[in-house]
């Protein structure tokens, strides 16, 4: 896979949906540095964040992959956001919409990926 990618010049590689086969060559790919940082990598819907338990795979590429969208759902109206800007990424967000027609409630704004006992304590089990 590495050879193939090196013989085409690729610079971008969109991964979509990468299971754990998937996750571990990228983890591969990060650690060998065959590429010298010319190779931009996409990861399209990984799952990787908001995971009652990961893998130690899932849990290295999610430190190593900046998200620049995530949108997640969490109970009832439960949502927690992150986007990009162009100054970079912007912070975390829980918010609650307790129904289709209510205001967006912002419950909490944090540079870091809020955890699970965070989220739970916020938004509610």
């Amino acid at each position: 896979f590495q050879r193939a990618l090196q013989a085409r010049n690729c610079s971008v590689l969109v991964a979509v949906a990468p299971k754990k086969d998937q996750l571990r060559i990228l983890s591969e790919l990060d650690e060998e540095d065959k590429f010298d940082r010319k190779l931009r990598v996409v990861l399209l819907n990984p799952r990787l964040r908001g995971l009652e338990s990961k893998t130690k795979i899932q849990d290295r590429i999610a430190l190593m992959f900046n998200p620049v969208f995530h949108l997640r759902t969490h109970g009832e109206g439960g949502i927690i956001f992150r986007t990009s800007d162009k100054d970079g990424p912007t912070s975390w967000v829980l918010a609650r919409r307790p129904s289709p027609d209510a205001a967006v409630e912002e419950l909490l704004r944090s540079g870091e990926e809020p955890s699970a006992e965070t989220v739970a304590a916020t938004l509610g089990p």
